[in-house]
C-alpha cells in the first residue's frame, strides 16, 4: 500500500522531548515523515532550546497566540479538575502536556489521525505516566534490562 501523503508527528511540550527524543532532532528531514515539536513559548524560546540541544533538523513551532494546544489537549489549562488533581498539579500551576498528534495530510485535507491519549489515564501503582515510550528508545531499552527503569527520572541536562 502507497502512502496518500506525508504523517505529520508533533510532539507537545518542549520538556517532553528531552528524554530519548531528542534523537529525532538530528536526523535528517524525510519524504514521509515530519517531525515538529510544538510547545506554548514564544518561538525564539523553542528555537534556543533546540540550538543548545543540536537539533538541526527539527522543526520547532510556537503555539502562542493561537489555540493549537488547547484544541489538541497539550494545554493544562484546559483540564477538569479531575484530570488536575489525577496528574497531581499544584494549585495555580500551568505547563504544555507532552502529548503527541499524528496527522495525514493528502491533497486536499489534513487529518488528525491519533493521539497518545493514555496521558489523561491514571499510571498503574507505583509507575509514571507511559503514554509517549512508543516512539522513546531510552525507554524502550530500559524496559528491556532485568530491573526495568527503577528510579531512573530523564534530566534538562547532564554534565
Amino acid at each position: 500500500m502507497q502512502a496518500q501523503g506525508p504523517v505529520e508527528i508533533q510532539l507537545f511540550g518542549a520538556a517532553g522531548a528531552t528524554t530519548g527524543r531528542v534523537r529525532t532532532g538530528n536526523l535528517p528531514p524525510a519524504s514521509i515523515v515530519n517531525v515538529a515539536i510544538v510547545a506554548k513559548s514564544p518561538l525564539p524560546r523553542i528555537l534556543e532550546f533546540g540550538r543548545e540541544r543540536g537539533w538541526r533538523f527539527l522543526r520547532l513551532l510556537s503555539t502562542a497566540g493561537n489555540d493549537y494546544d488547547r484544541d489538541y489537549f497539550g494545554d493544562s489549562t484546559a483540564l477538569t479538575h479531575a484530570v488536575r488533581k489525577q496528574q497531581e498539579f499544584k494549585p495555580g500551576e500551568e505547563w504544555d502536556m507532552p502529548i503527541l498528534n499524528v496527522f495525514r495530510r493528502d491533497v486536499t485535507t489534513i487529518r488528525h489521525v491519533w493521539e497518545s491519549e493514555l496521558l489523561y489515564v491514571p499510571p498503574e501503582p507505583g509507575q509514571e505516566y507511559r503514554h509517549n515510550d512508543l516512539i522513546d528508545p531510552a525507554w524502550t531499552f530500559l524496559d528491556l534490562m532485568p530491573e526495568g527503569r527503577g528510579n531512573f527520572e530523564p534530566k534538562l541536562e547532564y554534565r
